[in-house]
């Protein structure tokens, strides 16, 4: 859906949609993403879905049940809250796509506490996360993964490794924010040591 300037809401009931199990949604001219979408797309049994939420702890995320694959929103970070947000996804068992490149908090904290290990494709951007646990979003494990792509925004501070249980990946990207130059640190020099499993890396 790419909704124009003038619409700001729109009728999708589940009913008619019932089918429905991928949905992309777009914004309208102001950046902002349509109200009531997302809301009324989790109730399709949707397994992907692209967009932001209305809610800012995008608590549309408890009805969508069968939700494979993610894509947030780039544009409207500002307005969500991460980590209320990355709870709720953690809730998810069985994510096998999860893309949030543009909200370090939210991709690091549900790495830190989601299940990751179905994950085939990650894209996100990663920074350290300000609870009190002693994991990082470097410390996921993804065995499924076959496709990782990051940007550092900082070097999480208990990061030993780059992510455990590689044995399936075979692309990887890592970047680093140059807006940010300051806040890199200095990779521990264990970083490279999981890719030792990774046989498959091409």
């Amino acid at each position: 859906l790419a909704p124009s300037s003038a619409l700001d809401r729109l009728e999708l009931p589940s009913e008619v949609f019932q089918h429905l199990r991928h949905a992309a949604i777009g914004q309208n001219d102001q950046g902002h993403p349509v109200a009531t979408v997302a809301e009324q797309l989790a109730q399709c049994g949707l397994e992907t879905f692209v967009g932001d939420f209305d809610d800012e702890t995008c608590c549309e995320l408890d009805s969508m049940l069968g939700l494979r694959q993610v894509s947030f929103s780039r544009d409207v970070h500002e307005f969500r809250d991460p980590v209320a947000a990355a709870n709720r996804l953690a809730r998810h068992c069985n994510l096998e796509s999860f893309e949030c490149e543009e909200d370090p908090l939210l991709s690091s904290t549900f790495l830190c506490h989601g299940n990751t290990q179905t994950l085939r494709q990650l894209s996100v951007a990663i920074q350290d996360t300000p609870d009190e646990s002693e994991t990082c979003a470097l410390d996921a494990s993804l065995p499924s993964a076959r496709l990782i792509s990051m940007t550092l925004v900082e070097w999480p501070l208990c990061a030993d490794t780059l992510f455990c249980d590689l044995s399936s990946l075979r692309h990887l990207d890592v970047t680093s924010d140059l807006e940010y130059p300051e806040a890199m640190g200095t990779a521990p020099r264990t970083l490279w040591r999981s890719l030792a499993d990774a046989l498959c890396l091409e």
